[in-house]
């Protein structure tokens, strides 16, 4: 798994010296190592990749280091603030990438394992399950499912994959967690509709309520307790929106 996923993990440094590179040697001022570079994913052969929108630290433009040694400077294609997600594009063809979890609500107890890479070379792997979701954890304003042990900061933007090589969830994408208890992941049902906003859009679809609406996927609707099959169901909330102040809540 790790062998035939790692090709399509990248290196993410924004294009303005905001993170430090991973070649310097330079210490971070916080800490005796260098600056850990964001992590991301490619989710298509002609170039297109997902990553953190905190990890571009606001720019634009960024440096992507392939796997085979292979550096392209990387535009912002996409970015949806609510999710924290971001779409860049390089040019190059041909390459090697992840696919999503078709109509997917990981379930406690699922084994996987995240991958980044934070120099370019070579992959960081560390095996994971999905220990709670949101539902359990009675959050509020987005749909989420929580892995454990909790994940270093190296892997903000990494993909949580399955057994059958499918992107399950996306790690580090919830400002605020706390990680000494566990590292939330974006599930790929919700990654999956807001990549395909990004690439028709170039941002993601919040309606004037402040409510972002996913399919009720058969997983997620048997963990509800939900006897129907098909409908929507809330994923997102805008916070300080009409739904937020209503008290809606996710799920």
């Amino acid at each position: 798994l790790i062998d035939a996923s790692c090709p399509a993990i990248v290196s993410i440094q924004p294009a303005g010296g905001n993170a430090i590179a991973a070649d310097t040697g330079e210490p971070h001022p916080h800490d005796d190592r260098p600056a850990p570079q964001p992590a991301g994913f490619l989710i298509s052969a002609d170039g297109y990749l997902v990553t953190s929108l905190t990890g571009l630290a606001g720019q634009e433009r960024a440096r992507v280091l392939l796997n085979d040694g292979r550096a392209f400077d990387a535009t912002l294609f996409g970015q949806d603030q609510l999710s924290n997600l971001a779409l860049l594009k390089i040019e190059a063809s041909g390459l090697p990438f992840l696919a999503f979890a078709d109509s997917h609500f990981p379930r406690a107890g699922a084994p996987g394992v995240v991958l980044a890479s934070p120099n370019g070379s070579g992959c960081l792997a560390q095996a994971g399950m999905i220990s709670a979701d949101f539902l359990a954890e009675r959050a509020g304003l987005w749909s989420y499912v929580e892995l454990r042990p909790a994940l270093d900061p190296d892997f903000a933007g990494a993909p949580f994959l399955d057994r059958d090589h499918h992107v399950v969830g996306i790690a580090g994408l919830r400002p605020g967690s706390d990680a000494d208890l566990g590292s939330p992941l974006l599930p790929a049902g919700t990654a999956a509709r807001i990549v395909s906003e990004l690439l028709r859009n170039d941002h993601a679809s919040v309606n004037r309520f402040g409510i972002v609406a996913d399919d009720l996927l058969p997983e997620l609707a048997a963990r509800a307790g939900v006897d129907r099959q098909r409908g929507a169901v809330i994923s997102q909330i805008r916070e300080g929106s009409p739904a937020a102040l209503a008290s809606r809540k996710a799920g």
